[in-house]
């Protein structure tokens, strides 16, 4: 496995996510690309921030 991603997304994206990854599966034949879901929110995200948004002030290295 490179990647397990999990991305939260609004409800009338997923159409076009779905889009997306079966495009780079295309172009990608040399890996699988495996998309579930949608899964609910609450299953990877808290209602609520625990404390105020950091803010990136450099770029990583």
């Amino acid at each position: 496995m490179a990647l397990n991603g999990a991305y939260l997304i609004g409800h009338g994206a997923v159409a076009g996510f779905r889009r997306l990854v079966d495009a780079l599966a295309g172009r990608h034949p040399e890996i699988r690309l495996e998309l579930t879901g949608p899964w609910p929110p609450y299953s990877f995200a808290d209602e609520r921030p625990a404390g105020p948004a950091l803010t990136v002030r450099e770029p990583a290295c």
